[in-house]
Parts: structure tokens; sequence; C-alpha cells
């Protein structure tokens, strides 16, 4: 990888502001006010089901939501303990053996640029985890098109994180922006090592193959935009 571009990317990034949309990707992700959306942002404190919007500061913020799907909390959750552990846990914490999770996105417009950090399940692998790919059409109702977003920020290489960066046409899906990834996250998920650790892992055999898919599909587009 050319890292390089990554260093210029990174100034970029800071000079913008990302390292507060990474701070507030802990923000409360609540979906709870139904209002029906605009197709622009003219009213920058409209409310949707699937899209949430805060201030920082005087940056804006918008929660994005990429679905949900019906997920086995053991071994994905809980993959250091055995199943005997975990159940136990679970039963006293009112929670079942499966339970539906959610995967949310965060964009945050600084006035100067649109970053988005993270990009999903994607829409080739979203179904096959439940009803996830939801993010484009969630950004476009909240006034956000794909094309407007200047950078993507990864976080790190999880399928939930990375396998929406390559449409479904294998086109990038966010076409205008610059793309930044840590160095040591970027060197794991492109090299050798990372698919015999995926595959000598607990996960299910189901969410093994999405992780090797996503990695060998996704991350390599983005190399040329990395600056």
């Amino acid at each position: 990888m050319n890292t390089d571009g990554l260093a210029l990317s990174r100034r970029n990034l800071f000079r913008s502001g990302a390292i507060v949309a990474a701070a507030a990707f802990s923000a409360p992700h609540s979906f709870a006010t139904p209002a029906v959306a605009a197709e622009n942002a003219s009213a920058p404190d409209l409310q949707g089901a699937g899209f949430y919007r805060f201030k920082v500061g005087d940056f804006k913020a918008t929660v994005i939501s990429d679905g949900h799907g019906m997920i086995p909390f053991w071994p994905t959750f809980a993959s250091n303990q055995p199943e005997a552990a975990v159940l136990p846990v679970l039963g006293a914490n009112y929670l079942k053996p499966v339970n539906q999770f959610t995967c949310n996105m965060l964009v945050v417009d600084t006035g100067r640029e649109k970053i988005l950090v993270d990009t999903g399940f994607g829409e080739v692998l979203g179904p096959n985890f439940g009803h996830f790919s939801d993010l484009k059409a969630n950004l476009r109702r909240a006034g956000i098109p794909p094309e407007s977003i200047d950078i993507v920020l990864t976080t790190h290489g999880h399928i939930d994180h990375i396998a929406g960066i390559v449409s479904k046409d294998g086109s990038l899906a966010f076409p205008n922006a610059r793309y930044a990834f840590a160095d040591k996250e970027w060197a794991y998920w492109t090299g050798s090592r990372f698919e015999s650790d995926v595959n000598g892992g607990p996960m299910p055999d189901a969410m093994k193959q999405g992780t090797i898919w996503a990695a060998k599909t996704n991350l390599p587009p983005s190399r040329a935009r990395s600056s």
C-alpha cells in the first residue's frame, strides 16, 4: 500500500476533525423519532426512522442504520468462553442465545467535508446476515447521498465495517471519497495471515467466509483512493 498516500490522508482527517467523528461513534444509537425524512438537508434537525442527528460542537453528526439481524451471541461475541459458561450469563441478563443486533454507521459533516465512519455489511453480504444493507438508502433519506461523502474512515477490518466499501456491481459505493485505514490494520487484512486466523477461529462458518470475502473484495479497490 502507498503509505505516503495514507499519511496525507491522515493529515487531512486531523484537519477536518475526524478524531471527533471517531469519538462520537459511541454516541447513543436511538431511532425513536419516526418523522418523515426529507430528500435534502434543508431541515438539519429533522429525525427519521433509520437515522438520528445530533451536534458535536459545530459539527453535524448523523447516525445511519445499516439494518438489523438475528445473530448468535456465542461464539460471535464470547469466543473466549465455552458455550456452557455463556448461556447462564445470558439467561441471568434476560438475553436469549440468538438476539437481534443492529449495525449503525456515523457521518460527521464538518462544514468542509462529510466523513463516513465504516460502511456496514454491504449489498452482497448484508442479506445473508439478516435485514442489513440499508446504509445507502438511509443515507439518501437523511439527505446525504453516497456521492457526497468526502472521506471514508475505516476503524478496523471486520465484516460489518468494510463490506460496504464496494457496491454489488463491483464499483466503489462512495465514488468521490478518499479512504483512510490504519497501517497495521491494512497490513493485517491484506496480508497472508488473516485468512488462516479467521478459519482457525470459533466464528460460524458463514461469518468466516463472509469475513474473508469482505477483506479480499472490498479493500483492494480502495487502495488507489487512499490519498
